[in-house]
């Protein structure tokens, strides 16, 4: 059981949010429970934004400034399929190297992020993937 610091209400451990620190690599459990977090998060009109800048600067170490620049250097397009991001429910996905120094490529949509991704990244594999589908047959649209 753990304590609410906002309610006070003692709760089982389920009850309150698990994250994770990716810098040092360990996770921690929030002092607050799930009902307060979520009633808190209610009350502030900039919530999802401020939590979409915190994941960029985790995750890939930049801004919603750099996001949005790279955004519009890409005319709000994926950077493999072209289409725009008006036609996708989700916003693109930050496309980088996974290595040490997380290159970022571009910005991506979900289906060309996860297509690169079962393909490993790997440019061999996927020119062969082009290969294969400008050699057997019918091509899709």
């Amino acid at each position: 059981m753990s304590r609410c610091l906002e309610c006070g209400r003692s709760e089982p451990e389920v009850r309150f949010r698990t994250k994770v620190d990716y810098r040092v690599n360990k996770s921690y459990t929030e002092r607050k429970c799930l009902d307060c977090t979520r009633e808190l998060n209610k009350q502030n009109p900039n919530y999802r934004e401020n939590m979409r800048g915190q994941d960029l600067r985790k995750h890939y170490g930049i801004g919603t400034e750099d996001y949005d620049r790279m955004l519009a250097e890409q005319n709000n397009c994926c950077k493999i399929c072209g289409r725009h991001m008006s036609e996708f429910s989700r916003r693109l996905a930050v496309d980088h190297v996974h290595d040490e120094d997380g290159f970022i490529r571009g910005l991506l949509c979900g289906q060309c992020n996860t297509g690169i991704g079962k393909l490993q990244d790997n440019p061999e594999i996927l020119q062969r993937a082009i290969t294969y589908i400008m050699t057997s047959g019918r091509m899709g649209s």
